[in-house]
Formats: structure tokens, sequence, C-alpha cells
């Protein structure tokens, strides 16, 4: 570093320039005059701190030149810290990709990062602390890979197309957010930008009971056993669904309101939510 301002700075002192010190460029702080009167009259003009009142400074290098090593030396540092974070990453690799995952959401590991970033290395507390939060969740990703395993497994499959087809047409139709009621539960799609694009959801009430993803469900622990073979029922025949719903609630099995007329009690759903969820 005082080489470097040795190259770039300007030579303030009073002794003799140096021989290679050729570039004069008036100084910025006093633009030229040598004099600096930056507190008014009550301090009256003095000389310049920064040119000793000569008016000038003198660099061995043009501002071109200046700008230049600067972006150059920058540009070294920058490289010598990426190769300390390369061979950080390829020495610990565990502790590197849990510190970059959980760097936006825990303080901890983004304090480690700036660590990294700024020494190159972290100490031996650190790298244990590290080490022993990255383990910790090394291990519960296992369990949950486990458990969604086991969970693939013992899903019931559930024949869903035909609900994923209504919902496709609604949305089509212009409803943003369309469900389907049908035995006492309340079918939804998952929102594309949520953590189950594609899945559908299901309800009773305000229960979660479950989701429909890859023709599976997937229940919740608050699904019994008659609740999750009546699911699979209504989705499976989801137009005789909506009209047992219709005759045993004289509401809509789409929007939910009552029907007016037999007819509409009949089918189990309103005239102009059928024609949208092509019923």
């Amino acid at each position: 570093m005082i080489d470097l301002l040795d190259d770039l700075g300007p030579i303030l002192d009073a002794q003799p320039l140096k021989a290679d010190a050729q570039v004069r460029e008036d100084c910025g702080k006093c633009g030229g005059t040598g004099f600096w009167s930056g507190y008014g009259d009550c301090m009256g003009d003095r000389s310049c701190t920064r040119c000793k009142g000569r008016g000038y400074l003198v660099f061995r290098f043009t501002k071109s030149e200046r700008d230049r090593r600067r972006q150059a030396a920058t540009a070294r540092a920058e490289r010598k810290t990426q190769a300390a974070l390369d061979s950080f990453a390829a020495e610990h690799p565990l502790v590197w990709n849990w510190l970059n995952a959980e760097a936006p959401r825990f303080e901890f590991a983004q304090s480690m990062l700036d660590a990294l970033r700024k020494w190159g290395k972290l100490t031996e507390r650190q790298l244990a602390a590290a080490l022993k939060c990255a383990e910790q969740s090394a291990e519960r990703q296992a369990k949950w890979q486990a458990q969604r395993a086991v969970e693939q497994a013992q899903a019931q499959a559930v024949p869903i197309n035909a609900i994923e087809s209504a919902f496709e047409r609604a949305k089509a139709a212009g409803i943003k957010w369309p469900k389907l009621r049908l035995d006492s539960f309340v079918f939804s799609p998952a929102g594309q930008a949520g953590k189950n694009p594609g899945a559908v959801y299901v309800k009773e009430g305000d229960t979660y009971l479950g989701k429909v993803l890859g023709g599976k469900l997937y229940k919740s622990r608050d699904c019994t056993s008659d609740q999750e073979n009546r699911i699979v029922a209504a989705a499976t025949d989801p137009a005789a669904a909506a009209v047992a719903y219709g005759k045993r609630f004289g509401a809509c099995s789409v929007c939910g309101r009552e029907l007016s007329n037999q007819e509409s009690i009949d089918l189990g759903i309103g005239p102009i939510c059928a024609e949208r969820f092509g019923f």
C-alpha cells in the first residue's frame, strides 16, 4: 500500500522533488492559488494544506496513467480474493455451499461470507461453527428426503386430469383463482409462483387435507382414511360429485352461491359456471 501511494499520490512535503516526478497539476483544493478560505472571514486566508501553498501538485504519472494503475491494482485485488474463495470452496465444499445458500436469510452465514471475501479465510472457530451448521442442515435435508420418499411410496393415485382441465378452461375464461366444491371438499389450483406449482390443494372447511401432485394425493396429518377415499372418488368423477354437491347443499359447486332453479340444482352447478368450467 505504501509503494502504491508513493507511485500515485502527490508529493506534498517540503523536500526536493524526486527526479522522476515530472507531472505538474493545479491543486484541486485551492484551485491553484496556494491559499484556502474554507472557513471564510473568521479564519482569514491561509496556505493550502494540500499543496503547501505552492498551488500545484507534482506526480510521477499523468492522471490517466494513475487511473489505469488504480484499476489494475483493483483488478489484482479482485483476482486474489477470487482465488482465495475458489481455494476455500474446493477445500470445504459443504461449508461453502451452505454459506451461499443460507446467507440471504441467515445473518451468521452472511457474516462468514463477508469475512471470507475480506480475509480470504476463516478462523478455526469460525470454520468449526460454520461446519457444524452445514452438517446439521445436511442432516435435516437427508431426513426430509427420506420422509418425502416414504410419502411418495404411500401416496394414493388420484385421477386429477378432469379437474385440472376444468381449472384450465376456467382460467382461460378469466377466472384467476378457480375452485371446485366436490363432496364436502374444496379443490383449488396452487399458484405457479408458489412452492407447489402444478398441484391441486384440497381443504374441508378451514382444514388443509393435502395436495394432489403428479397424480398422487399427499395427505396431511389431519386427513383421515375416510376423507382420503372420498377425495379420490370426487376427483375420479368430478361431474357426478358436482351434481351431488348441488343436490346436497342447494349451492353451485363452483361459486358456492345458492341455486335458484331445479335444473341448476339437478346439475349441481349454475349455467354460467358450467360454461366457464366446461361442465
